[in-house]
């Protein structure tokens, strides 16, 4: 006979376990059944169909092993014991006891969580946009006593918040910006991580009593503990201190602004050093430079700067925090009407004046403009200045597109999004001929400074060449003097050699004769020479006008023919080739004047 097997004991049936059992295998109540995975990370999963039962929820066994392990059970027991004796003490009404008890409360941290989790920090920045967007959340929250939403963890998310927009505003990584029925989207890129998050308005916030405010409070608890790791490591990537400090003596209304923040390096040349050699490193080959995704990415990058000169001034009923950060990210400058501000709403240095009022009730400067806040994240996104036109006070607005709608050429394309392709365009084209100017003026100084150097070449070149002649003349001058002294010898001996012997005289006049007969022969074919030779230059001479005139005609047609670039590059060849020949003809001045010397001497 066969054994009959039990239900659940063999095949997938093993690999799952119910929340009830679970709970009982970890001998924890159901709130801290909730916490623990919520902390851990670890959710219900789907069984298969015959597992199935109706209200009842599924873990993996393994997740449940594995939450055995955790020490954080054991600090959630000594809590549970803690509030019993809490209680206890309050119903006696032992004050003394009862501060000395609260002094002991047990505490535990979520740091060994958060690098379980997430074993790298590239992994932490990918799961960056829920905990971004809960802990703006809870920084719009007012502080309710009755639904368990304490003061303390709200100053914590609008402290958090901030210095993370504080790390995208010094790093320029802010990409897009859209303004929805639901708040304000933001997506900033940062070490090749797209993180997005939506932040709300600026409202004053009802909250709802039918949400369990328990369970969002466990997710806070966790992702202030992550922000803070995350924070923590792109302040030191830039070489900041942190937790960064905060100047108290700016008041409450501007405490949480990031005036407030205190920066402080620890070593600003190291800092400068390490942004040169990631430059370095990151740069892009000039053979990359045409791909149209590396294109993007540098638009990106150079759109940083889009208020690099401009100046804005924030009406009352413009919403501050937003445009604050957006203005700050990509290099601008902002004051706003309150006692906190700098600067007077008539200061002349103000070139933007956002406003959302009718425009009868404003006092117009000149030379300043008056702008709705839509055109500063219309621009952001566009990635260029638009027209102001569109966007005064008073106007219907044009259409807010999202930057995050990718428009193909087969799709449709609204009439705005053309308009903004066409203003992109021109500027793009504008850029083009900057950039065009840029580059010719730099092939411009190349080619000056390899014409400089092969022109010191030469010159050293020629003058070694003058050394070498004034060499060569010196040991003529030495061996003709030799020669000289040679003849005077060979004289006097001839002298002493008639005084003995009258024939030899008569033999040797014989012999001076002849020679003196040669002597006129040698001269005579020398002139002859001379004669044709002067023939012959003249010929080459014709010949030599012959080519100079064709080479003016062929270079005056190849002027006619040229670019600009190519002119400006041909003026400085002949420029080059003029100063050249001035210093041969210098040279030759300087051998002519040697020579004439040396034969003096």
């Amino acid at each position: 006979m066969v054994k009959k097997v039990m239900k659940n004991t063999r095949g997938e049936a093993t690999k799952y376990i119910s929340r009830a059992k679970a709970i009982k295998k970890l001998q924890v109540s159901l709130k801290d059944f909730r916490r623990l995975c919520i902390l851990k990370g670890v959710y219900p999963r789907e069984p298969p169909k015959k597992l199935q039962k109706q209200n009842k929820t599924y873990y993996h066994l393994k997740d449940i092993n594995y939450l055995m392990h955790e020490k954080i059970l054991n600090k959630f027991r000594e809590l549970k014991t803690h509030m019993k004796k809490v209680m206890k003490l309050k119903a006696k009404g032992d004050k003394t006891r009862l501060r000395l008890l609260q002094k002991q409360k047990p505490t535990y941290s979520l740091n060994h969580l958060v690098k379980e989790r997430y074993p790298t920090f590239i992994d932490a920045l990918r799961d960056l946009d829920d905990p971004l967007c809960l802990v703006n959340l809870f920084a719009s929250f007012p502080a309710h006593k009755a639904l368990g939403v304490p003061r303390d963890s709200i100053t914590k998310c609008i402290k958090l918040m901030r210095e993370f927009n504080l790390f995208v505003i010094k790093s320029k990584s802010l990409r897009k910006v859209f303004i929805s029925i639901k708040g304000i989207y933001y997506q900033a890129e940062i070490e090749g991580q797209k993180i997005t998050w939506i932040a709300p308005f600026q409202l004053p916030a009802e909250l709802p009593a039918e949400v369990d405010y328990k369970v969002m409070l466990t997710f806070l608890e966790f992702y202030e503990t992550l922000i803070k790791f995350v924070n923590f490591k792109l302040f030191n990537s830039i070489n900041v201190k942190y937790p960064l400090e905060i100047n108290k003596s700016i008041e409450d209304q501007s405490y949480f602004s990031y005036s407030s923040f205190v920066l402080k390096h620890k070593d600003s040349q190291q800092t400068i050093e390490n942004a040169e050699e990631e430059n370095e490193k990151y740069a892009i080959d000039d053979k990359f430079k045409k791909d149209q995704q590396i294109q993007k990415m540098t638009n990106d990058n150079s759109t940083s700067s889009l208020f690099k000169n401009c100046v804005f001034y924030l009406s009352s009923e413009v919403p501050r925090l937003s445009i604050e950060f957006i203005v700050l990210a990509f290099s601008g400058k902002v004051h706003w009407a309150g006692d906190d501000s700098e600067v007077q709403w008539n200061d002349p240095s103000i070139t933007h004046f956002v406003t959302d009022r009718d425009p009868k009730t404003l006092q117009i400067i000149k030379n300043r403009e008056y702008i709705q806040p839509q055109w500063i994240y219309d621009s952001i996104n566009s990635g260029i200045l638009l027209p102001v036109g569109e966007y005064a006070p008073g106007k219907s607005l044009p259409p807010h597109l999202s930057p995050f709608v990718e428009y193909n050429e087969t799709e449709y394309k609204p009439e705005r999004q053309k308009q903004l392709d066409l203003l992109k365009g021109v500027e793009a084209e504008l850029n083009e001929e900057d950039e065009e100017d840029v580059e010719i003026s730099e092939d411009e100084d190349e080619e000056e400074e390899q014409v400089e150097e092969e022109n010191e070449d030469e010159d050293e070149e020629e003058i070694e060449a003058e050394e070498n002649v004034e060499e060569d003349e010196e040991e003529d001058i030495d061996e003709e003097e030799e020669d000289d002294d040679e003849e005077e010898e060979e004289v006097d001996g001839e002298e002493e050699l008639e005084e003995d012997d009258d024939d030899e005289e008569d033999e040797e006049e014989e012999i001076n004769y002849d020679e003196e007969s040669d002597v006129e022969d040698i001269k005579k074919q020398d002139v002859e020479e001379s004669e044709n030779e002067y023939d012959h230059e003249k010929e080459q001479q014709k010949k030599a006008k012959k080519q100079i005139k064709e080479t003016k005609e062929q270079k005056e047609l190849a002027k006619a023919l040229m670019t600009r670039k190519n002119k400006k590059m041909y003026e400085l060849i002949q420029k080059s080739k003029q100063d050249k020949l001035q210093k041969v003809k210098e040279l030759q001045k300087k051998a002519a004047k040697l020579k004439n010397k040396a034969k003096k001497n």
